[in-house]
């Protein structure tokens, strides 16, 4: 079994107290839906210093990254007047929305909700650029498929263009 490990470019933030968190700076641009970028910030802590892999270029600028934030903030997704279950409810509020399978969670409406309330917490945090790049380390099969990280791994299965770029980018590298 063959596998790759990527080493995704990270545009690290701080916020008015300090708080440090990153944005995927490559996939960025090639996830479909505009609010399920917003599930691809994450803590410094959760960050490495230094590309263990194939390191991928900074396809994104912060700055459009921090206006992306603040426009989603702005417009709160649609929802349905349907009124989820208790079960539902409870559960949404264990596991973030899209690690949860179709119909299980809230579905994609919990998800959209999910990303909203972190662009309006991002906001709130009033994040400035810090210049700094960390790395994400990603391990991905010989399909392309993500192992090591949930969200990528949901991303992959659930999101088309996101799978397409990922599969032509290590296609690519292989020759």
């Amino acid at each position: 079994m063959s596998r790759q490990l990527l080493s995704i470019p990270y545009n690290m933030f701080v916020g008015a107290r300090g708080q440090r968190v990153g944005m995927d700076a490559y996939f960025w641009e090639y996830v479909s839906d505009p609010f399920h970028r917003l599930l691809m910030v994450r803590r410094a802590e959760l960050l490495s210093l230094e590309p263990l892999g194939l390191q991928l270029p900074r396809r994104i600028d912060h700055l459009k990254q921090l206006d992306d934030v603040r426009s989603l903030a702005s417009s709160p997704p649609e929802t349905s007047n349907r009124r989820p279950s208790l079960w539902r409810r409870l559960l949404s509020l264990i596991i973030p929305p899209l690690l949860v399978e179709e119909g299980v969670g809230g579905g994609r409406e919990g998800e959209k909700m999910f990303a909203w309330a972190l662009a309006l917490e991002l906001t709130r945090m009033e994040l400035e650029p810090s210049g700094e790049i960390l790395w994400y380390n990603l391990e991905v099969d010989e399909n392309c498929r993500p192992l090591n990280d949930k969200l990528y791994a949901t991303l992959y299965r659930r999101d088309g263009r996101f799978r397409e770029h990922l599969t032509t980018l290590l296609c690519r590298e292989k020759r």
